[in-house]
């Protein structure tokens, strides 16, 4: 049997450090899983939920004074068509 030197010694005692470093790591993320990502999608979630409340008030609020506007805009353009058929010359 051949001896173990010094390096082979330190290569084995490495190997077994980065394989036990591995299973805790993984013992650690099956107990806590994403715990930072899931207050972040919290927070998301909350901030969703403002833009449709939003959406909501825009809706009611502002649209009925857009369809005001463009329904002025159409009598408008009536009465001027109206003036102008009025006032130029047919062929």
């Amino acid at each position: 049997m051949e001896q173990v030197d010094l390096t082979q010694w330190l290569v084995i005692i490495l190997g077994l450090i980065g394989i036990l470093k591995f299973i805790a790591d993984l013992i650690m993320k099956v107990k806590n899983p994403n715990i930072e990502q899931d207050k972040e999608l919290l927070g998301i979630t909350k901030d969703v939920g403002t833009l449709q409340e939003d959406v909501k008030l825009i809706r009611v609020n502002h649209l009925d004074h857009l369809e005001a506007d463009v329904k002025g805009l159409r009598e408008g353009m009536v009465r001027i068509e109206t003036i102008l058929e009025e006032r130029l010359p047919k062929k």
